[in-house]
């Protein structure tokens, strides 16, 4: 009754799975509208006029002889409504969760009754049935994380689309905004695109603002997305329905590795998940558990980047299974059996404050775990969240942290016991970040305490690492001795294999230039230097020495070889502003030298737009901004002033995104499109270009190399988004919006 928004390419392909095999199961995680979706595409089928289609849905079903009798009744319903000679058959077997092995029994006798039954079937996981296809489903795609999107772009989200869609149907005046819109993606996002979520908080507008529904998603999801169709199935009607239904049918450890990843919000490898189940669960038991949670859609297998297996689960199941966590009063065993193993994956950095390649990557992928462990540390005296305080601090300047945050390390030591075996080694990492935020003095002081700590204890490795530390702090800060210095520094780091050292030269190679306008001869050690970062996957650095080259370039009239290095930049400084600044000043300066005054002044301002009011740490450096501001006088003087106020009120109204088209010549409008024409995409907007032309959906079919199964779902979605009601309407709007695109 409702639309059906979204899923396009999903159809298209279950129509070939269909043609092709006798069983297709699609699965999907709790609330992913597999049941909506397969009823949709056994209807396209029937469309053609070639497929029967009918639908068993298996709720309430206890046993065997029930599924048998279900599924007897509807084939015989099929073949009396005299459309068998018509073609094939198509079943849809929905819900087939709780009775696999009776659904696989009861197939093989339709199978070998009807050689032309197809199914379609339903479920959290596989039949297992030999010839089966399996066909997985996630949620609806979300917006990016683009805070600068317009309303017009977050609507081409389908997750965006069926909110709009379903708030209509409760609440007839609810519109899309630009006030909404960035908290309707940002709630699509947060509940993973999963239709049955979104559907639910939707009907919510008619009682609460959006911003209310958003807020409210962080205190208790499953208590707040309830309310479904009452005409649905049970397991339909809310979502934590939806997500019981399939914690039900867990084994008892299943359960228990289930409910204790809840204490894992940013995604688990098998090491992680059986350290938080400890003696709850054999370890030999858990990558088996995981590989049974994977296959019943209650955790997602991430792709694999690393060679590691990495999973993650959903944020609708995680509420879940904190609630069961809480329900057998287990949440602060598991917080504590994760605080042992972070601990544990630190090394001997508790010792040395040294990071080696292999740890500081792990770490990094367990960031967000990290962070949520420590929340739980920092609420009593606990004391080792001295090395992990220590340790993400350090991956901030190795990994490079999109935001910069206020160090916490040294409140959290001056409250630490000095003899708890956890202060040697942060205090270590300590003297390391304070010289990287270019806090020498104090660095010094930190350096020759852990230099004294060191040779009472004999410790050698650590006394070396001091001594280069204070090498690099006490002598001359510029000149080819300097760069030298720098250079060694990095390559023995390197080959002891300690990467918050190794970072250190690198962004202290960038500041020779950004800071100290040291340009003669650095090309090449900023090179070597850009190649290390580059090799050693430490892009906490490469955004400096980014700036650096570019900055080299300018000055040596490179223009091709800046342009490069800023554009690079710009995309390396994605959800950093500081680094996004700078590159859009390189720009500047670039079009200043090509005499281009007005470009220059308007990136200068985008950037000033840009630019945090409490600097960043590692700075861009004073040398860079003489050098913008100079340029920024020079090309004021050289244009009349009303172009100036001109210029500089263009490029404040920019926002980053169209500010980096800006720079990289795309020239983009920065007025927003009409929501309705900018809602379809390409391909759509072309299928109703030919549908105001008359055309019919095979006649379109043809002209686009689409099948007419294709186009009719395109129209669907087309109606769907523009809120229209026939291929007239669709003709009309055509025609009103036909000029506004030809003069974007």
């Amino acid at each position: 009754m409702s639309s059906f928004v979204g899923r396009t390419d999903e159809l298209v392909e279950l129509g070939r799975l269909i043609a092709g095999g006798r069983l297709v199961t699609l699965t999907g995680p709790p609330g992913s509208g597999k049941t909506r979706l397969a009823i949709e595409a056994a209807s396209a089928q029937q469309r053609t006029g070639r497929t029967a289609a009918g639908l068993v849905e298996l709720d309430g079903a206890a046993d065997p002889r029930e599924v048998r009798e279900r599924i007897t009744a509807e084939l015989a319903r099929t073949s009396s409504a005299g459309r068998t000679d018509r073609g094939a058959r198509l079943l849809v077997l929905d819900g087939c969760d709780h009775l696999l092995d009776a659904c696989g029994r009861a197939l093989n006798e339709a199978f070998s009754q009807c050689p032309d039954l197809r199914v379609l079937a339903t479920s959290r996981e596989s039949l297992r049935h030999p010839g089966e296809v399996v066909y997985p489903i996630a949620g609806l795609p979300v917006p990016g994380d683009d805070t600068d999107a317009t309303p017009a772009e977050l609507l081409r989200s389908p997750a965006v689309r069926l909110f709009a869609d379903r708030a209509r149907a409760v609440k007839p005046d609810f519109r899309l905004t630009a006030a909404n819109t960035g908290r309707i993606g940002a709630l699509c996002a947060r509940l993973d695109g999963l239709p049955l979520a979104i559907e639910l908080a939707a009907r919510l507008v008619r009682a609460f603002p959006v911003a209310t529904i958003h807020d409210q998603l962080d205190e208790a999801p499953l208590n707040l997305l309830t309310g479904g169709w009452r005409t649905a199935a049970s397991r339909h009607q809310s979502l934590r329905a939806a997500v019981d239904w399939s914690h039900d049918l867990l084994t008892d450890d299943e359960q228990r590795l289930f409910r204790a990843l809840a204490e894992a919000p940013g995604g688990f490898e098998p090491d992680m998940a059986a350290a938080l189940t400890a003696t709850a669960v054999q370890p030999r038991a858990v990558p088996a558990l995981l590989a049974s949670l994977e296959a019943k859609s209650l955790i997602t297998a991430l792709p694999d980047e690393t060679g590691d297996a990495r999973f993650r689960m959903l944020e609708s199941l995680r509420c879940f299974a904190r609630e069961r966590l809480e329900d057998v009063a287990e949440q602060d065993t598991v917080r504590e059996r994760a605080a042992a193993w972070f601990v544990m994956a630190l090394g001997a950095f508790d010792e040395t404050g040294v990071l080696s390649r292999h740890r500081a990557r792990r770490l990094a992928r367990e960031r967000a775990n990290i962070d949520h462990t420590l929340a739980w540390l920092r609420a009593g005296d606990d004391p080792r969240q001295v090395p992990l305080v220590a340790a993400v601090e350090a991956l901030d300047m190795i990994m490079g942290a999109p935001t910069a945050r206020p160090p916490v390390l040294a409140s959290v030591l001056s409250r630490a016991d000095p003899l708890s075996g956890y202060h040697h080694g942060a205090l270590s990492a300590q003297a390391v970040l304070t010289a990287w935020r270019g806090l020498d003095d104090r660095a010094r002081l930190l350096a020759d305490q852990v230099r004294t700590g060191a040779s009472r204890t004999g410790d050698d490795a650590q006394l070396a690492r001091m001594e280069t530390l204070l090498d690099l702090l006490r002598r001359p800060g510029s000149g080819p001795a300097a760069v030298r210095r720098l250079r060694h520094c990095l390559g023995t780091s390197r080959l002891q294999d300690d990467m918050p050292m190794a970072a250190l030269s690198l962004h202290l190679l960038a500041r020779q230039v950004l800071v100290t306008g040291e340009t003669e001869h650095m090309a090449e050690p900023v090179d070597e230097a850009l190649t290390v970062a580059r090799d050693e996957t430490v892009p906490g650095p490469l955004r400096p020495l980014l700036m650096a080259r570019g900055a080299l370039a300018l000055q040596a009239g490179e223009q091709q070889q800046a342009t490069s290095c800023f554009t690079a930049l710009l995309h390396a400084a994605a959800g950093h502003p500081l680094w996004s600044a700078g590159a859009l000043e390189g720009f500047a300066l670039a079009a200043a030298r090509d005499r281009a005054y007005e470009r220059a002044l308007k990136l200068l301002a985008a950037a000033e737009e840009l630019r945090p009011t409490v600097p960043e740490v590692p700075a861009t450096g004073v040398w860079w901004q003489r050098q913008v501001n100079a340029v920024r006088t020079s090309v004021i003087e050289a244009v009349p002033h009303k172009y100036v106020e001109a210029a500089f009120t263009s490029g404040r109204t920019l926002t980053s995104r169209q500010a980096t088209d800006y720079a990289l010549d795309t020239s983009v409008p920065t007025g927003e499109e009409p929501l309705s024409r900018a809602s379809l995409s390409e391909r759509e907007w072309q299928v109703a270009v030919l549908v105001s032309q008359g055309l019919t959906n095979r006649q379109i079919g043809d002209r686009m190399y689409l099948s007419t199964r294709t186009v009719d779902t395109h129209i669907r979605n087309i109606r769907t988004t523009l809120g229209l009601g026939s291929r007239a309407q669709i003709a009309a709007w055509i025609v009103e919006a036909t000029p506004r695109r030809s003069a974007g």
